[in-house]
């Protein structure tokens, strides 16, 4: 068998770790957005409880005229789950976390044990606010969607991993079907369809809009919170793909929620029939896909074009290098001294033989003025060589 070269696992190329390829800068900037949901969640939570459920405000709980109302249980889920995201992004203690996400969780189980057991039975679903709320034919007053319910489990369970810091692919998979469901309901009353906010589920309750569009929102800052590990890592990463999602994804999201408010509302404002209308949405979604797939194209073309002129100047610099290395080889094999200094007098390079006779080491003659190294009157006339030949010219005249 044959012995590597000396110094190859030096030059060998190594393939950067997931730390290295994390931009911190991005990755910072997304636990920021994840802490302002956090926020932003326990604060709608604690407004609908108090002042849409506690004082009667029906309008606080129910964004949509005749819509179903974000239910008391609900609006206390959606605030620990925000507050578990806040404790995580502020470094909070671990059991801060751990408390809203098992909370969090306990809320959406104890729910669907009523659905399955016990479904006229309304006492947890009315503990904060008894006598009040809706109720279906076959569902106690009060009661959260069958899919709110199933969302706050997962939420929950996402949240203990992530106050544990462990199996980063589960918590974000876990929050990516969070999201799903939230935007399930929400696609159900745009398309009014209820079957989709209410889970195909005739004895549920349907998941309000509101509660739809904050659960997508706590799914992104679950994720958010800690994307420098598990899967979803590629949309901090320097590379490509990150950059071509940090580009995108709030521009596509922004439109396609664009396009769902007016397939929501146009019908209604306009007296549009609903099939005519969807025509025309689908006409929208289509143009849509076709500008953000040239928009991503443009940019991978950037981003390669980019890495192609950066390649370009390494190469080159590499030559110039390789250059000043060969004419170092040079010089060094040459068996009498020689010093190269600049304009300025400086040594930019000496040889082993200029080092010994002068009496220093190599690497200390670099940078020395030549004035220092030549004595008394060989210095001044070495200083008259080696200046410009405009001054040499205009010292001549002068005398």
């Amino acid at each position: 068998m044959t012995a590597p070269a000396p110094g190859a696992s030096e030059m060998t190329p190594s393939q950067p770790t997931a730390s290295e390829a994390i931009d911190e800068v991005w990755a910072t900037r997304f636990r920021h957005g994840a802490q302002y949901v956090g926020w932003f969640a326990v604060a709608v939570g604690s407004i609908v409880l108090i002042v849409g459920w506690w004082f009667g405000v029906r309008e606080v709980a129910a964004i949509l005229p005749n819509a179903p109302t974000m239910k008391a249980n609900t609006a206390v889920g959606i605030g620990l789950a925000g507050l578990g995201v806040v404790a995580y992004c502020r470094g909070w203690h671990q059991i801060v976390v751990l408390t809203a996400g098992a909370l969090t969780a306990l809320i959406g189980l104890i729910t669907l044990l009523e659905y399955v057991f016990l479904p006229q039975a309304g006492w947890f679903d009315q503990l904060l606010t008894p006598g009040l709320g809706e109720a279906t034919s076959a569902a106690a007053q009060g009661r959260m969607g069958a899919n709110t319910a199933v969302d706050y489990v997962l939420l929950g369970l996402a949240l203990i991993l992530l106050g544990l810091r462990a199996w980063p692919n589960v918590r974000q998979w876990l929050a990516v079907i969070v999201a799903v469901v939230g935007f399930t309901a929400a696609i159900g009353y745009v398309l009014q369809i209820n079957g989709l906010s209410g889970f195909f589920i005739a004895a549920a309750t349907s998941m309000a809009i509101n509660t739809s569009l904050l659960h997508l929102a706590l799914a992104f800052a679950v994720i958010g919170a800690e994307p420098s590990n598990g899967w979803a890592q590629f949309a901090v990463s320097r590379y490509a793909g990150g950059q071509i999602f940090r580009s995108f994804f709030i521009p596509i999201v922004g439109t396609l929620i664009l396009i769902l408010l007016a397939a929501y509302m146009v019908p209604t404002a306009f007296g549009v029939e609903p099939a005519f209308a969807a025509q025309i949405n689908l006409g929208l979604v289509t143009l849509a896909v076709l500008l953000f797939v040239v928009l991503i194209a443009r940019k991978t073309s950037a981003i390669d074009a980019g890495r192609e002129h950066t390649a370009q100047q390494l190469a080159a610099s590499l030559a110039d290098a390789q250059r000043v290395a060969r004419l170092e080889s040079l010089f060094a094999a040459i068996p009498f001294p020689i010093l190269i200094a600049d304009q300025t007098g400086q040594v930019q390079f000496a040889n082993s033989k200029s080092a010994r006779l002068l009496g220093y080491g190599t690497a200390d003659l670099d940078g020395m003025a030549m004035a220092d190294l030549i004595p008394g009157e060989l210095s001044l006339k070495h200083s008259a060589l080696s200046a410009p030949p405009t001054a040499a010219a205009g010292a001549t005249a002068e005398a």
